[in-house]
């Protein structure tokens, strides 16, 4: 593609570590020319400024990823992050072409005197969270450190879709993230450019391929846009993901592995052509907030020359490689897999699936975690947004790690031993998102942990009934975004709300083959019906609706709590709670994976007053029909292990508790039907109309 030598004459003067890139891959300079540019830069303009902000101790502001003396602060509670500290610093130096050798032993001071500030890690060994690990990898195998163990990170923190999310480690998403995704693919990619290491190629192209089943904009389940941010594009975008961001990856990638485009990049590269301005420039967006040492691009609305130099390559290098029969052809191939994609996931539904498939994308499209409205603009775990318009799952990594470090602390707080919340905790006004207060409450509920007693046995397996929406009989909540959460009164993202009395439920799981110790870590999912009797996904009506199901991980306690509402009584069975227990968060996708499957009893004096409600019709009639030692579930034995313990009150609502012992070394028969009569599965019958 030839460039305008207007256009060109614009891009030249500019900072050497702008020039350069445009010698090389705009101007077709000779590697002489653009190498000799390339050498200023650590002498002039952005290169030796940065390089003269670096402390004594081979830092940037006296922190790795923050600045020192961050939290805690009035600069925390800006919009943003800072931009200063180490990472960042090495990141653009890197990016800009700075030669390693300038500087020095930088590697080897900062793995004496640099220390993350999750859990105060050593440097070069990264952390938890993907989109830093990446910027470590890449930087690490610049400056010549042995950074392969954390190359290997990468390919064991997969997730099962191919790519990689931030938030994953914390238990909060099971489904791959863009931005995070992309950081590792081009992470891993420097790494092996820098190292020569092969190992990890396979990952990075699995990576690779998860966006491009995307085409690098799309969500796989609808083929709606993903969001907002992919158009947004900004110089520099630091972690945050755009269709041009993904493109110059790929065209890194195509040059590195020796490959044409992929044909399914053309509806990105269309994006990124329209945006091109007539005298082929391209316009800043809004920056990423926070502080700077110094500005390295124009103020939003302005002609970028950064994103201007990389839209033009990007183009040149599509366009270059004349692939429009091939695009032609692939895509028609990918028309007929996804077809066939299409049939096979309908083939998993029950007798109801004709209906499902044409409710499915519409329930999918809004189940994105909604954020709480706040007089200061959205927030999620009390924590404003950073883009106010953008969706609480593509916040990115700024705002991913802040949600982390919060978590962290008010958990060593409750592992301190804070007490009992009030029911207050659990009202409808409760937020939606918060799991630590409700944890730190319904803890101290159980028998087993107020006085030591423990139960007899082992939680005893049970049917998981026909509403489990676990994939085992059609509906499949866990393969959404936003299960991870502790409200479960609320459908996922479309804010459709169960009413009933407030119900704060604690499960405290025990690992009976470690000598009870707290199964920390471990998985439970939560489902149960409503006030009327009905399931969400199932039942008519509520096909559509998804609340009162929800995944919690178990903190170093073994607790998971919910916020809910007290469930009705359906005739043909005792008022209960399923619950799932899985190993790992990642290992729900799946539901033959549960290591237990089970079922909270409620106690019936709590359920007589419940009941005697408005909103609960129907419900003392048919619990009048039933008994704990007839009921087709708890009968064998009365619920000795399954009844909870119950406190509070119909008012200011329920504190339901029970402590579930897990044994391993037995095999769990999950979903297995009870003996005795009752509905499909041990389910009972829902009331007339649900």
């Amino acid at each position: 593609m030839a460039i305008d030598p207007k256009l060109l004459d614009w891009l030249l003067d500019a900072d050497p570590a702008l020039r350069w890139q445009v010698e090389r891959d705009l101007a077709g300079a000779p590697p002489e020319v653009w190498e000799a540019t390339r050498s200023t830069v650590a002498t002039t303009g952005f290169g030796a400024e940065l390089l003269a902000h670096q402390d004594p101790d081979g830092q940037w502001a006296g922190g790795a990823y923050f600045p020192a003396g961050f939290f805690g602060s009035a600069e925390q509670e800006e919009p943003g992050q800072p931009w200063v500290g180490t990472t960042w610093a090495l990141k653009d130096l890197r990016e800009w072409g700075v030669d390693a050798a300038v500087l020095t032993d930088t590697a080897e001071r900062l793995a004496v005197n640099s220390r993350w500030e999750y859990d105060d890690l050593p440097y070069w060994g990264g952390e938890v969270d993907v989109c830093i690990n990446s910027f470590t990898l890449a930087t690490g195998a610049w400056l010549g450190v042995d950074v392969s163990p954390l190359a290997a990170w990468f390919t064991t923190h997969r997730l099962a879709d191919g790519g990689w999310n931030c938030e994953a480690e914390e238990g909060d998403s099971v489904r791959s993230s863009f931005h995070s995704t992309l950081n590792a693919v081009r992470g891993l990619l420097a790494y092996e450019a820098y190292t020569g290491d092969s190992s990890v190629r396979e990952a990075r192209q699995g990576g690779e391929e998860y966006l491009l089943t995307r085409r690098l904009l799309n969500r796989a389940t609808t083929g709606e846009r993903v969001g907002s941010f992919v158009d947004h594009l900004v110089f520099p975008n630091r972690y945050r993901y755009s269709a041009l961001a993904a493109l110059d990856h790929f065209r890194d990638a195509s040059v590195a592995d020796g490959a044409p485009p992929d044909p399914r990049l053309a509806d990105a590269v269309e994006l990124v052509r329209a945006a091109r301005r007539s005298d082929g420039t391209w316009l800043q967006g809004r920056p990423l907030p926070g502080r700077v040492w110094f500005e390295t691009d124009v103020p939003e609305g302005e002609p970028s020359k950064w994103l201007t130099l990389i839209g033009s390559r990007v183009l040149a290098w599509w366009d270059d490689a004349g692939s429009a029969t091939a695009q032609q052809t692939h895509r028609r191939r990918m028309d007929s897999s996804e077809e066939a994609h299409s049939r096979h996931t309908d083939a998993r539904l029950t007798t109801d699936r004709d209906h499902r498939s044409q409710t499915k994308a519409r329930r999918t499209m809004s189940r994105i975690p909604t954020p709480e409205t706040t007089p200061d603009g959205p927030a999620y775990e009390g924590r404003l947004l950073d883009r106010a318009d953008e969706e609480v799952v593509d916040q990115g990594v700024a705002f991913d790690l802040g949600t982390l470090v919060s978590r962290r602390t008010v958990l060593s707080l409750v592992g301190a031993g804070v007490g009992a919340v009030a029911l207050a905790a659990c009202s409808t006004g409760a937020s939606g998102s918060s799991s630590t207060s409700t944890g730190a409450a319904s803890s101290g509920t159980s028998t087993a942990t107020a006085t030591g007693d423990l139960p007899s046995g082992e939680i005893p397996d049970e049917t998981a009934g026909p509403y489990p929406g676990d994939g085992s009989n059609g509906a499949d909540v866990l393969e959404e975004s936003g299960i991870v959460r502790s409200d479960i009164r609320s459908s996922i993202g479309s804010g459709t709300t169960a009413s009933g009395v407030p119900m704060a439920l604690s499960l405290t799981i025990l690992d009976m083959a470690n000598g009870d110790a707290p199964f920390a870590d471990v998985a439970v999912y939560v489902w149960h019906c409503d006030a009327s009797g009905g399931y969400s996904m199932y039942s008519d009506g509520i096909e559509d609706e998804t609340y009162l199901r929800g995944v919690q991980v178990a903190d170093s306690s073994g607790t998971v709590s919910y916020t809910s509402i007290f469930p009705a009584c359906y005739s043909g069975r005792w008022p209960h709670i399923h619950f799932e227990v899985y190993p790992t968060v990642n290992d729900i996708s799946d539901s033959a994976n549960a290591i237990a499957t089970s079922q909270v009893a409620l106690p019936q004096a709590a359920c007589d007053t419940v009941y005697a409600l408005s909103g609960y019709d129907g419900s003392s009639a048919n619990l009048a029909q039933v008994s704990l030692d007839d009921d087709n579930v708890f009968g064998d034995d009365g619920g000795a292990l399954q009844l909870a313990t119950v406190t509070g009150d119909a008012t200011s609502g329920y504190q339901v508790a029970l402590t579930v012992r897990v044994d391993t070394t037995t095999t769990p028969t999950a979903g297995a039907a009870p003996s005795g009569g009752g509905g499909a599965g041990g389910g009972g019958t829902p009331p007339s109309g649900r």
